[in-house]
């Protein structure tokens, strides 16, 4: 089993059909799916044939139960997925003009901070039964940090974006281990964590 931590959402995104005036709405076609880095790499897991294990934070609301459904459609274990009472699940949205260029967005990720070291202790008997771990830099660098200390089974963590990808830096600095198995970074992640001009 891969046990997989970190974000799970729902992005909204609309593309007008028509030219956008501010101040005014316009006619657009609109498409709702889940989203989210860690619930993205879970699913392309499973879909792979892997036994995967998703642990995140959703709300009690319908974009909740559109996230845990759709991860159960696709064979992911949701059974530790953590519930917040009276919270608004993470969500996405852009609006794109009819070239599909963005024009503004919104996110609203705040649930994720409910997966503290605290919580990921209660797990880790789950966690450290995996034969691999992977976990995503929209954890807080405390939730990080707690993995790389304690998670005894290889651990892979993907950057997200050049600004979260310091988190696991921040993490590396702070724990008592100050390594992990794999780091996944795009080029430009790179260049801003290691200083570099240049990634060869």
């Amino acid at each position: 089993m891969i046990t997989v931590i970190g974000g799970a959402n729902v992005d909204v995104s609309a593309r007008a059909l028509s030219e956008v005036r501010g101040g005014d709405s316009c006619p657009s076609s609109v498409m709702v799916s889940c989203g989210g880095v860690a619930r993205n790499i879970a699913q392309d897991l499973s879909v792979m044939g892997y036994e995967v294990k998703l642990l995140t934070a959703v709300g009690d609301d319908v974009f909740g139960e559109m996230i845990i459904q759709e991860c159960q459609h696709v064979g992911i274990d949701t059974t530790d997925i953590l519930r917040v009472k009276k919270a608004g699940s993470g969500t996405y949205l852009c609006f794109n003009d009819s070239e599909g260029e963005m024009v503004a967005a919104a996110a609203d990720t705040d649930v994720i901070n409910r997966i503290t070291p605290a919580w990921l202790r209660k797990k880790l008997r789950v966690i450290n039964s995996s034969e691999a771990v992977v976990a995503d830099c929209n954890l807080s660098h405390e939730a990080l940090m707690f993995l790389v200390d304690n998670v005894r089974v290889p651990l892979f963590v993907d950057g997200v974006s050049v600004g979260k990808s310091r988190r696991v830096m921040e993490a590396l600095r702070s724990s008592a281990r100050k390594s992990l198995y794999c780091l996944k970074v795009n080029k430009q992640e790179a260049l801003t964590l290691t200083g570099s001009e240049c990634v060869e």
